[in-house]
C-alpha cells in the first residue's frame, strides 16, 4: 500500500508538465468566422458594446471600443445573425452564409429607436424587512420625478 502512494506521490506531479495539442486554425476544424464593425446610421461613428449573435448557433460576441467584432469557431453553415444595442433598433440579417476555413465580412449600421424617447410611470417598491434605519427602504415615486428622486434622493 506505501508502495501504490509512493508511485502516485511521484507520478502526479508529472501531469502538470504535459502538453496540451495547439489549437486547431479554423480551417481544419471546419469552421469559419465572422467579423465586421457595428456603426451608428446617423453619425457614422463606431458603437461599442453592440451584441452580434447567431441563434441558431447560440453563439456570438459583442462589439470593442472601436466597434469590432469577431465570432470565431462556428459552424459551416447558413445562419440569421441578430444585431442589438440598446436604444437602437434591433437589425436581423438573414442568409448570411459560413464556409469552412473562410472569414465573412458583416458590417452594419444600427438606427435609434424612437420607442425608447419617452419614460412612462417608473415605480420602484420594495418590501420594509425592518424598522432599523439601516435596513431597506420603501421608495415609491411616478414618471420623471422618479428618477430624479432615486438619483439624487428626496428633497
Amino acid at each position: 500500500m506505501r508502495l501504490f502512494f509512493a508511485l502516485a506521490a511521484l507520478l502526479l506531479p508529472l501531469g502538470a508538465f504535459a502538453q496540451t495539442a495547439p489549437a486547431l486554425p479554423a480551417s481544419a476544424k471546419g469552421t469559419g468566422m465572422l467579423t465586421g464593425t457595428m456603426t451608428d446610421a446617423e453619425t457614422g461613428e463606431p458603437i461599442p458594446g453592440v451584441n452580434v449573435f447567431l441563434p441558431e448557433f447560440e453563439w456570438g460576441a459583442a462589439t470593442d471600443l472601436d466597434g469590432n467584432y469577431t465570432v470565431a469557431d462556428i459552424p459551416a453553415g447558413t445562419y440569421t445573425v441578430q444585431i442589438s444595442y440598446l436604444g437602437m433598433k434591433t437589425r436581423e440579417i438573414a442568409g448570411v452564409e459560413i464556409s469552412r476555413g473562410q472569414t465573412v465580412r458583416l458590417d452594419a449600421s444600427l438606427e435609434e429607436d424612437p420607442t425608447l424617447d419617452t419614460i412612462g410611470p417608473c415605480y420602484v417598491v420594495s418590501p420594509m424587512i425592518s424598522t432599523s434605519p439601516y435596513s431597506s427602504l420603501r421608495l415609491s415615486a411616478e414618471g420623471e420625478s422618479a428618477l430624479e428622486a432615486f438619483a439624487f434622493g428626496p428633497r
